[in-house]
This record gives structure tokens, C-alpha cells and sequence, in this order.
């Protein structure tokens, strides 16, 4: 993967806003609207002018109604502090202040930047993320399935998947993340369970975990894929981009991803992560001995509730949209 490549994976996993305005070219009038802002941030450059201007900016006001705006609060703005603005902002691309949107939220909430492209780009957002959890596993297990609340109980992380609006794709990034991360550890959780079962043999079916990486990874290459195809009218640069990165993989990305099989090392793993995630063995004669690394019971519960959901999520999912739905933006 050369640098290019690399770039474009890191700014797949950007926050929305950022997402959208590195893979979205930014219209004139845009670039015109962000000087005229910044110009009146400088006439008067205050935290509670920066609220005023974000507070109508992200208004559900319409387009015209906000450049309408712009053109009135311009009227009585100084020629220095517009020219202050377009030096810092334009000329040195100086970061806008802390509070005060960017010139790639403008593109959002101006609406030049249609739902379903935000859609699509917001599931390669999601492959992207999981091309980089293969790349470098969460070295904390825990985190890719368990948060805190705000009395430090632990919760489900991530919950918003759970909201009909998720994706198939956005779901199974969690559970690569898992994966991903449980095979990092998997040499020391798989010591620990083979020391168990010398104590008291057991039938336990190890399953691949590797091999259901690989079908996370097709199934993440697949939808940056699908993405191209349907951002190449509105935006063939962006398409070039993602079909760059898709291409510097030479793994097949062809047929139906094996879903079943991911499910089957998602339940695997997180049962045996729950009973060995670790812990240590500290004689020859006895079982393994939980640390407070280990899953505690409300824990283990969270775990095994969460990675139950997100196989069914995904499974009952059209899993073969990717495939078949070639439809332009």
C-alpha cells in the first residue's frame, strides 16, 4: 500500500464532517460563504460571536436563508477585518477557532452534500475502520464491547447499533474489532483453556479466527467497492480514491461474504474470552485463576448479550446488497 492508499485509509476513519470534506469537493460558492464567516468572526472575535454564528450556521434554516444572512451581517463588517480573514484562513489555512464550523461542516449544513452520498460514505467510513482494526488490533479487549456509564458501571459500547439506522457494515466493524483484538491475544487465552481442559477434557471446537478476518476484510473491501461505484457521477475523485485503496489489496474480494462463519468465531471467541481473557495459571494442578484483567459476571453478560445481537443484526441483514445493488447516486 503506498502513501496515497495510506491516506485515504486514514481519512476514511474521520469524523463525519471531516469524512465528508476530504471525499467531497468543496463548490466556490462554499469557499466564498467560509471567508464571508470567518470575516465576521473577526470583526468581533468573541466566544459568544462564535456561538451567535455556529448557532445559525447549524440552524435547520434553509440555504438561501443563511447566505441571505451572511450578505447582511458582511454589510457592516470592516474591509480589515475581511482581509484579517482571508489571510489567515484562506491564504495561511490557519485551523478555525475551537467551537466555530468548518469549512467541511459547511458543505452539510448548507446541504450541498446529498443524505445519500453522506450514506455511503459513512459505510466505507465503517470498512475503512475495520481495514485498520486488522491492520492494528485494540490492544484492549474489553473496550471493543464494554464501556462505562457514568458511575463507572460497565455498559454496552457502541449501543447506538442497536438503532434500526445502522448498517450491516457499521455493526460488523464492532465485530471485527472484537475479533481482531481477541486474536491478539489469542496465544495467551488459548494457553490458558488448554491448561483447563488437560485438568478436565472437554469437546470445544476451535473455529478460525483468522479466517473469519478474512471474510471481515472481503466483506470491508466489498462495500468500499460498492462505494466507488455510486460516488463515481457525483464525485469521481472520490471514486478513484476508494478504488485505489480496494485495488492495493490482493486478496479475492469476489462471491458472497461468509457471514455464518464470522458469527461462528464472533460466539467462539467471546465464550472463550469470558473464561480466559486474563487469567493466569498458577499451578500445574489447578484451574486457571481470574485477575482483574478477567471479565467480571456483569461483564461476561454484556459480552455474550452484545455479540448475540450483532451476529443476528447481521445475518438477518441483506447481506448481499453489496452485490446485487449497483443503483448511482
Amino acid at each position: 500500500m503506498n502513501e496515497k492508499q495510506q491516506q485515504t485509509l486514514r481519512d476514511l476513519q474521520l469524523p463525519t464532517m471531516s469524512l465528508v470534506e476530504k471525499f467531497c469537493e468543496t463548490p466556490d460558492e462554499v469557499k466564498v460563504f467560509f471567508a464571508g464567516m470567518m470575516a465576521i468572526y473577526e470583526e468581533n472575535p468573541t466566544p459568544e460571536n462564535i456561538q451567535r454564528i455556529a448557532d445559525k450556521i447549524k440552524s435547520r434554516e434553509s440555504r438561501t436563508d443563511k447566505q441571505t444572512w451572511l450578505k447582511q451581517e458582511l454589510s457592516s463588517v470592516s474591509l480589515d477585518a475581511k482581509t484579517r480573514a482571508s489571510e489567515k484562513y484562506i491564504k495561511q489555512k490557519n485551523s478555525v477557532p475551537q467551537g466555530m464550523p468548518t469549512s467541511g461542516e459547511l458543505l452539510s449544513y448548507l446541504d450541498y452534500v446529498p443524505r445519500a452520498v453522506k450514506d455511503e460514505l459513512l459505510n466505507a467510513q465503517a470498512a475503512g475502520r475495520i481495514l485498520a482494526h486488522l491492520i492494528t488490533p485494540n490492544q484492549n479487549l474489553k473496550a471493543t464491547i464494554i464501556a462505562q456509564d457514568v458511575n463507572g458501571a460497565p455498559t454496552e459500547a457502541k449501543d447506538f447499533l442497536n438503532k434500526p439506522f445502522s448498517t450491516t457494515i457499521q455493526r460488523a466493524e464492532q465485530t471485527a474489532d472484537f475479533l481482531a483484538s481477541f486474536a491478539y491475544h489469542q496465544a495467551e487465552i488459548e494457553a490458558s483453556k488448554r491448561h483447563d481442559a488437560c485438568l478436565a477434557p472437554k469437546e470445544d471446537k476451535n473455529v478460525s479466527i483468522e479466517a473469519a478476518l478474512q471474510e471481515c476484510q472481503k466483506f470491508a473491501l466489498q462495500t468500499i467497492s460498492a462505494t466507488a461505484q455510486k460516488l463515481a457521477a457525483p464525485y469521481p475523485n472520490a471514486a478513484e480514491r476508494l478504488n485505489n485503496l480496494a485495488n492495493s489489496y490482493d486478496k479475492t474480494t469476489s462471491g458472497a461474504v461468509n457471514f455464518a462463519l464470522i458469527a461462528q468465531a464472533a460466539t467462539y471467541g467471546a465464550k472463550t474470552a469470558a473464561d480466559y481473557y486474563g487469567a493466569k495459571i498458577t499451578s500445574p494442578n489447578l484451574p486457571v485463576q481470574k485477575t482483574e484483567l478477567s471479565f467480571t459476571p456483569q461483564e461476561t453478560e454484556i459480552l455474550l448479550e452484545t455479540i448475540k445481537k450483532r451476529n443476528f443484526q447481521i445475518q438477518a441483514a441483506n447481506l448481499n446488497s453489496l452485490n446485487k445493488d449497483t443503483r448511482s447516486i
